[in-house]
């Protein structure tokens, strides 16, 4: 059996200038992840994840350049509660083999646009450009970098996953087709 809770707080606000032509945003949770404690089926061990604190603050900026479009820059970062993982899940927690990976996932997303709204509001455009960087996390392989520890050949391990990093575009249009109730959507990136 495995059990946890999560308790959180948020405060957020939206300002208005200029007769809401720069509106500024801005958040911060805060979140209270209380430790799990896992029991292993087999060697009937326990697992201890420790208490988390977490923050992931939030700001934007949206300016009206014309009374249609807009552009807007967003910044965001989330984590996710601390967690535990046995290395090697094929193994009793008791094996001599098998050993504890604490970690904890943060992610970062950067975001810059422009949107538009055209014909009446019944065509809605936006290019944005974005980074996200991921740190932490676990991923689950059987083809493990490096020296493979004596007596665990062929076994799944999980193993800290190094810092990743997307960076792209992204283009939407999203438009009322000759009837109310007919949309359309496209999307690339």
């Amino acid at each position: 059996t495995q059990k946890s809770s999560l308790f959180g707080y948020l405060v957020s606000e939206q300002l208005g200038f200029f007769k809401d032509r720069l509106l500024l945003s801005g958040g911060l949770r805060w979140d209270r992840g209380k430790g799990t404690e896992y029991v292993d089926a087999i060697s009937k061990a326990t697992i201890k994840t420790p208490d988390s604190r977490l923050k992931h603050p939030r700001a934007g900026v949206v300016l009206k350049v014309l009374p249609t479009v807009s552009v807007y820059a967003v910044y965001s970062k989330n984590q996710e509660p601390i967690a535990t993982y046995t290395r090697f899940p094929d193994l009793a927690l008791t094996d001599s083999r098998n050993s504890l990976l604490t970690v904890s996932q943060d992610s970062v997303l950067r975001e810059a646009g422009v949107k538009g709204e055209f014909l009446n509001g019944n065509l809605t455009m936006t290019f944005a450009l974005f980074k996200l960087q991921q740190f932490g996390g676990v991923y689950l392989t059987f083809d493990r970098p490096g020296p493979i520890p004596a007596g665990t050949e062929g076994l799944s391990e999980i193993l800290a996953s190094p810092a990743d990093e997307s960076r792209g575009y992204e283009i939407e249009v999203t438009g009322q087709l000759f009837t109310p109730r007919l949309m359309a959507v496209a999307g690339f990136n």
